[in-house]
């Protein structure tokens, strides 16, 4: 029948994934449910927070670096960005360092918007940026034998120069 390929999320923090889909319980897109003992929650910045008797207890010999990702409460900080549906199923989202900060102060992750224009088949890739600004925009770079086809379709002179367009 093939094989059978089952999302997960773990690091090297969490000494396994904490996270998994199994085949008789899984979602398409998630990386699944968190497993018996490990707790996940979503912090207010979006920030996959994890805990459980997987979780490291620190770095060795380094307690500054330890205190940056474990907090007073032992949720491990984990850096990713991510979602929990209804049914507890996580969908990772971003990484919390990618994350554009607009001049009013708005948190926005460009993953997902990056994801969402690169999906117009005119589009080959995007990059969203705005950090500083008072909005974000999207650098995007074109699929030059789909724009001409697409030109064509409208009636347009396909040869029309690549930076008219």
């Amino acid at each position: 029948d093939g094989i059978t390929f089952i999302q997960g999320y773990g690091m090297t923090e969490t000494a396994a994934p904490c996270v998994v889909n199994f085949e008789h319980a899984n979602q398409v897109g998630s990386v699944g449910r968190p497993g018996p003992g490990i707790t996940i929650r979503i912090a207010d910045d979006g920030e996959v927070l994890v805990k459980g008797p997987n979780v490291f207890i620190g770095y060795y010999d380094k307690p500054d670096l330890t205190s940056d990702v474990i907090d007073e409460y032992g949720w491990l900080h984990s850096g990713d960005l991510g979602e929990i549906d209804d049914e507890g199923f996580l969908s990772i989202t971003g990484r919390k360092k990618d994350i554009i900060i607009t001049a009013g102060g708005k948190n926005i992750s460009p993953a997902p918007l990056e994801s969402i224009i690169s999906k117009c088949p005119l589009v080959s890739h995007a990059v969203v940026v705005g950090d500083g600004k008072p909005f974000v925009s999207a650098l995007i770079e074109v699929e030059p034998d789909m724009v001409r086809s697409w030109l064509k379709s409208q009636g347009m002179d396909e040869n029309l120069s690549m930076s008219a367009v």
